[in-house]
């Protein structure tokens, strides 16, 4: 038997088979070959979208998508030690809501936003609104409702126009822009007593540098200052502007530990010294910083500016022309604007901080640059960014706020910052523990 096999084996022509073994690769090598494409392809021409597992969550409320929402952690938070003395967790300010490209016409968009559901959406001139995001009627999240035209149901609206009423999807009782009640589908009119005012609080809203923002205060004062604008709608809508991509985090700490990282100048040549490529770190190079921390005068007494200046070290050695220095611009607690110049144009990153519960913080990056600078370099800024913040992270997790901190004479202006911050706190303003107990309390 084993004698007939080899002869067999013997009769075969293998020449031909020699000829065309590499093409039993051909569906590997075509597979990694498309693969190489569709990377070079993506990081060339579309936009960075980095979203971290609890932020997942985040996104999946804010999209409506609520059986996934409900699918992740009951609640992802982490232990976090809150004894001693911690600011309250809700700061009076401007806190963005959402981001413009992600507030599309007749959607309406739900928001954990400083302690509360909020909903988002635009009217048909497309101008923004914020409201509360639970109808007063029976308590259901309007954030699966429907945009409409006053006077009409969503369907008969044409659907995907707009309106200027948002639609509750349990009973489809319609609110207008100020809150006020405007329809009941199966009442020949709206009660007397259910339009002498607005039903849902309206927030104030602005649309700048690529986000909506609305105003929170303690003591319901209105705005005593606009936010910084840096760029417009406008300018985003024209191509002036270009966005080139966005990371975002959500992190168990306090929004006042976020910004304190600007005035910490000494732990930006400890923990941010090694190199974002491995390649000069193994080679010996390391970042070096230092930072100028500049407090605005009144009326501007909200704002401080930093700038930082990074310095590429080789051996201890400064490598000349890999300088980089980022002018940074703080508004208030929430918002946080970082301007790069390049030969090409600006590239700026602009970073938002908002609270979603007590510890609990929604933390954004996105990266706008100029027309002609290219996606490539924008995004490479902007990944470099988020490998430092993925250093801080861990810390802020776990990090319990000190009152008052050991701080000794190279720290840098921890202290002033402190201060500084003290303005967005009022008497109103809840401890963290009267805002965590207000939850439960039924």
């Amino acid at each position: 038997m084993i004698s007939q096999m080899e002869a067999a084996l013997e009769s075969v022509n293998w020449s031909g088979v020699q000829t065309y073994w590499p093409l039993a690769f051909l569906p590997v090598i075509t597979f990694v070959t498309a693969w190489l494409v569709y990377k070079l392809i993506s990081f060339f021409f579309f936009p960075l979208h980095v979203v971290d597992a609890r932020a997942a969550k985040e996104e999946a409320f804010q999209n409506n998508s609520i059986p996934e929402y409900l699918s992740k952690a009951a609640d992802q938070r982490l232990f976090k030690d809150i004894s001693g003395d911690l600011p309250p967790p809700y700061p009076n300010g401007w806190f963005r809501v959402i981001h413009s490209n992600e507030l599309p016409k007749a959607v309406v968009k739900g928001i954990e936003w400083n302690g509360m559901h909020v909903v988002a959406w635009r009217k048909k001139d497309g101008e923004a609104v914020v409201m509360e995001g639970h109808c007063p009627h029976m308590g259901a999240l309007l954030a699966g409702g429907e945009v409409a035209s006053s006077g009409s149901s969503s369907s008969s609206s044409g659907g995907g126009g707009g309106g200027d009423c948002v639609e509750c999807p349990f009973h489809g009782w319609q609110f207008d822009c100020t809150g006020t009640l405007v329809r009941i589908p199966y009442e020949s009119k709206v009660p007397s007593h259910l339009q002498k005012a607005p039903l849902l609080k309206v927030f104030e809203t602005r649309e700048v540098n690529g986000a909506v923002f609305a105003w929170h205060h303690a003591e319901g004062i209105p705005p005593s200052y606009e936010p910084l604008t840096f760029f417009t709608k406008a300018q985003v809508d024209s191509g002036k502007i270009k966005f080139h991509g966005r990371f975002k985090n959500v992190i168990n700490t306090h929004i006042q530990e976020i910004a304190e990282n600007g005035a910490d100048f000494a732990h930006l040549n400890h923990l941010h010294a090694h190199c974002v490529l491995e390649a000069l770190h193994k080679v010996g190079c390391r970042h070096q910083w230092k930072a100028d921390f500049l407090p605005q005068p009144k009326p501007n007494e909200h704002i401080v500016k930093i700038d930082v200046y990074e310095y590429l070290m080789w051996r201890g050695r400064h490598i000349p022309f890999a300088d980089q220095t980022a002018h940074i611009t703080q508004d208030t607690l929430g918002a946080v604007h970082l301007e790069f110049w390049t030969p090409l144009g600006p590239i700026h990153v602009y970073h938002t901080n908002m609270v979603v519960q007590p510890m609990v913080l929604s933390v954004h990056f996105s990266v706008f640059a100029g027309r002609w600078v290219p996606r490539f370099v924008a995004k490479f800024f902007l990944d470099s960014i988020r490998k430092q913040v993925a250093r801080d992270i861990p810390v802020w997790d776990l990090k319990k706020f000190v009152n008052t901190p050991l701080v000794v004479q190279h720290d840098g202006p921890i202290k002033h910052y402190r201060r500084w911050a003290q303005q967005f706190y009022t008497q109103s303003s809840a401890d963290v523990a009267a805002a965590r107990s207000d939850q439960l309390d039924w």
